[in-house]
């Protein structure tokens, strides 16, 4: 927890591969589990022991239906699933997955996983709402922004994954003063306020998106290869 008394965001995503055009979107989180968002809306998350796993059926009007599994033990209907979600994490594990200060093995944790509720990419940014209300923009320039504490923390991850945070309070404050003497400073938060001013309206977006289901611009389907995200050569 923040000096602020703001709870800081513990779960969020590290990497991820964009394969929506055939299969759907992984992602790794920073306490060592890997999900799915399939296509068809439903998700799979392999919690970080990579031996159990949660299934989530998205419904209408009604909770998520979710369901723990293990890797050897599941429905037969869920066996391409299952090859889908050994080659997503060994890619994403194997490839894109870095040791930062905020990553960890959370290896206690076996189900009741956190997995991504809805997503919507447009030519700048790739957004996520995650299932325990955190909210996630990842920049084309490699750069993120983290909303969580209902929006009032704000956390930013630089390029060099160096992370920053602010509660919002403070950002708005700093809007309504003079220009920072410290040039540096001053083109940061003017950064970080044009960052936030997207977020808001790539949040309008990602509202539109019925839960479960995934939303692409088709102008941008295909992501450059970098330590967070490729367009990955599935097979």
């Amino acid at each position: 927890m923040s000096s602020d008394g703001l709870q800081l965001p513990k779960v969020f995503i590290v990497s991820w591969v964009d394969y929506c055009n055939k299969y759907g979107m992984g992602y790794a989180l920073t306490d060592g589990s890997v999900g799915v968002h399939f296509n068809d809306g439903t998700s799979m998350v392999l919690a970080p022991d990579k031996k159990h796993l949660d299934y989530v059926v998205p419904q209408t009007h009604e909770p998520s239906v979710r369901k723990n599994y293990t890797m050897t033990e599941y429905p037969e209907n869920l066996k391409t699933k299952i090859y889908l979600m050994k080659h997503f994490e060994k890619y994403m594990m194997e490839r894109l997955y870095g040791d930062y200060e905020y990553t960890y093995q959370d290896l206690e944790r076996t189900k009741d996983l956190d997995f991504v509720k809805r997503y919507h990419r447009d030519k700048h940014v790739t957004s996520f709402q995650m299932s325990h209300g955190v909210f996630q923009f990842n920049f084309h320039d490699h750069t993120k922004v983290i909303l969580s504490s209902q929006g009032m923390l704000v956390t930013h991850i630089d390029k060099n994954y160096v992370r920053t945070r602010w509660p919002l309070v403070d950002i708005i404050r700093q809007a309504l003063l003079p220009p920072h003497h410290d040039p540096a400073k001053a083109k940061m938060y003017s950064r970080l306020f044009e960052r936030l001013k997207y977020c808001q309206s790539s949040l309008v977006n990602l509202r539109n998106v019925q839960s479960g289901s995934n939303n692409v611009n088709a102008a941008s389907t295909t992501t450059k290869a970098n330590p967070s995200s490729v367009e990955a050569p599935l097979r």
